[in-house]
């Protein structure tokens, strides 16, 4: 049986190994060694990891490197097939360490393939050498968005596939049923879903005022309009015409939210960083029909660009509140919306495509 060797950052918990690769080599006849930088007991309690003190970040650069060099070792007394590296084996810097073993199981005949989900030389995850360096040592690029590809040189571009990150779990949770108690609901209460990360809310904050506007017009209508944030951190806003609701990231928590939402938001401001982003949560709003608001940046505008919801200017305060207010009084809309949304997803961003490209890069290969 082949032996593929994954180094990522966390397990289950962590989206980037769940989402790019546990989803699809759980359904592989391959031997997978899942080699995490931080442990599962300890992901929860670590990240994120740039929001600790010093001493903190200190003693886990240590932990990491302790950990990867085991995992190294190990495989280069083992050498496996191939070798699969989740965005950097630590940040920010690599250690000479790490490239003489990588190096030397290439000469030997492992196949490297190298995954980025975001613009890591812009979060400083990696040096401009060390991302050469594993543009270079790796048979395949495997990135989320086209626009990543601007970050990468000319001459890697024939090891580069894009992949973006879909979510072929959260769809299997969907039913009928679901579509009714929505419905139901839509007569007289509006879910918004805002999910993601802390380093996200200062665009979620920039468009709680057309938040406030909507929820003010939909009370004329008898309807109460409900802000959902799923993130590590509670940005604690007190709303006055809208409800205000936070939960803790977790992946019930997630999925259940998901499921039980009218809309999905998605704000972004026009940055390098941002284009950089796979719009995976947009994917993941597209997967199970929920219309989303989200602004044209990066890949954002070629998902919602084919259907599905409405592209926003972060800036545009109006178009938000008038984008909040259509999907939440027009059910013809939402409805048409929500079509649209599913049937991008199935023929741009669905897991079995994804599947299929793991299954030729990994079962295949000989």
């Amino acid at each position: 049986m082949k032996n593929v060797s994954v180094y990522t950052l966390g397990g289950i918990n962590y989206a980037g190994f769940r989402y790019r690769f546990f989803q699809y080599f759980n359904h592989m006849n391959i031997n997978f060694n899942y080699n995490k930088s931080i442990s599962d007991l300890n992901y929860e309690k670590v990240m994120p990891l740039g929001e600790k003190c010093l001493l903190k970040k200190v003693y886990f650069f240590f932990s990491i490197f302790i950990r990867i060099s085991f995992y190294l070792i190990k495989d280069w007394i083992r050498q496996p097939d191939i070798i699969i590296i989740s965005r950097a084996l630590m940040k920010p810097i690599i250690p000479f360490f790490f490239r003489w073993i990588l190096l030397s199981l290439k000469k030997r005949g492992t196949r490297i393939y190298w995954d980025i989900d975001d613009n890591i030389l812009e979060f400083k995850e990696m040096s401009r050498k060390s991302f050469d360096f594993f543009c270079d040592i790796a048979e395949k690029i495997i990135i989320s968005t086209p626009y990543l590809k601007e970050i990468i040189k000319n001459k890697y571009y024939d090891k580069v596939i894009i992949l973006p990150t879909t979510d072929g779990m959260l769809i299997k949770q969907d039913s009928e049923d679901r579509y009714k108690q929505l419905f139901l609901e839509y007569e007289h209460k509006i879910r918004l879903l805002w999910i993601g990360t802390s380093s996200g809310l200062p665009n979620l904050k920039k468009i709680l005022n057309a938040l406030e506007s909507a929820g003010k017009e939909l009370r004329k209508c008898g309807k109460e309009l409900v802000l959902l944030v799923v993130c590590n951190r509670d940005p604690q806003y007190k709303s006055n015409h809208f409800t205000y609701t936070f939960k803790k990231w977790s992946l019930k928590d997630a999925d259940y939210s998901f499921l039980t939402s009218h809309i999905g938001l998605m704000p972004l401001k026009n940055d390098i960083i941002e284009k950089g982003k796979g719009g995976f949560k947009l994917i993941q709003y597209l997967s199970i029909g929920i219309p989303s608001i989200a602004s044209p940046v990066g890949i954002n505008k070629e998902i919602l660009g084919k259907g599905g919801g409405f592209l926003v200017e972060l800036s545009d305060h109006k178009k938000w509140t008038e984008s909040i207010i259509k999907l939440s009084t027009d059910i013809d809309l939402w409805n048409k919306c929500s079509k649209e949304a599913k049937s991008t997803y199935k023929y741009s961003y669905s897991y079995d495509y994804n599947f299929m490209i793991w299954k030729s890069l990994l079962e295949k290969y000989k």
